[in-house]
């Protein structure tokens, strides 16, 4: 698991840039595919082209909304 989200941005072509807490990790994200929520971690799995990680973020649902104006094709699933 990665430290949480710090800053993301999302270009025009679906291209997701994570800052993890401290400035750490960074993670370009392509292709996004499925999003898992866990509501007990408060953490986002996020399955795209070449990767499978899951990332703790504060405001996951925002996130979500935000990955959907670019990815309307994604499955989400909230476990429960």
């Amino acid at each position: 698991m990665f430290e949480e989200i710090k800053e993301y941005r999302i270009d025009d072509d679906g291209t997701v840039h994570v800052v993890c807490y401290l400035g750490f990790s960074k993670v370009v994200l392509k292709g996004i595919t499925k999003v898992y929520f866990d509501p007990q971690r408060k953490a986002l799995r996020i399955i795209a082209e070449k990767s499978d990680r899951w990332y703790p973020l504060q405001e996951p649902e925002l996130f979500v909304d935000t990955l959907y104006e670019y990815y309307p094709d994604m499955e989400y699933e909230n476990w429960s």
